[in-house]
């Protein structure tokens, strides 16, 4: 398979997921009653969330953003991708380990029951980029590396 095509078939695969994790519910959580919250929600309230005095869910809400830098830099190929897609999977890792969310801006939280296959397609669509960037630049250096050792022994076999 060439780099391109590894470039492409990430990237779509990647955001395919990733569209389809915003139609679903991200967790249940027990908060007076027993609610599923949607992945818009979380979307467009994790930006914010630093303003409610939510610090730990805008962190790992910079998954999102740190995501689409990766996918910016991937298709410039920059390296620094790599760095980036992976810090936007250790954020979406660490979700998993939360008990509890922060449900407004006093400072309440709701106890998460479980996580939802939004998360799930959420988290899906990062590892996906990271790993597709990580097999990216594997396969490029590895290319580089035949291809020196090809126009090396060529230019052996002239010399001799």
């Amino acid at each position: 398979m060439k780099s391109i095509q590894i470039q492409t078939l990430t990237i779509v695969l990647s955001v395919i997921v990733f569209i389809i994790s915003l139609t679903q519910f991200v967790v249940t959580i027990d908060y007076d009653i027993i609610e599923s919250v949607s992945s818009w929600q979380y979307i467009t309230i994790g930006s914010v969330a630093i303003f409610g005095g939510g610090v730990l869910e805008w962190l790992i809400w910079l998954a999102n953003p740190l995501y689409v830098i990766s996918i910016i830099l991937f298709i410039k190929h920059y390296k620094l991708s790599m760095i980036t897609a992976f810090l936007a999977s250790f954020l979406a890792v660490i979700f998993s380990t939360w008990e509890e969310i922060r449900v407004d801006e006093k400072g309440i939280s709701a106890k998460i029951i479980h996580f939802e296959s939004g998360y799930y397609l959420w988290l899906s669509s990062i590892l996906i980029l990271t790993t597709g960037i990580f097999i990216f630049f594997r396969h490029r250096s590895k290319r580089k590396i035949h291809h020196y050792e090809g126009h090396h022994h060529k230019i052996i076999n002239q010399t001799h």
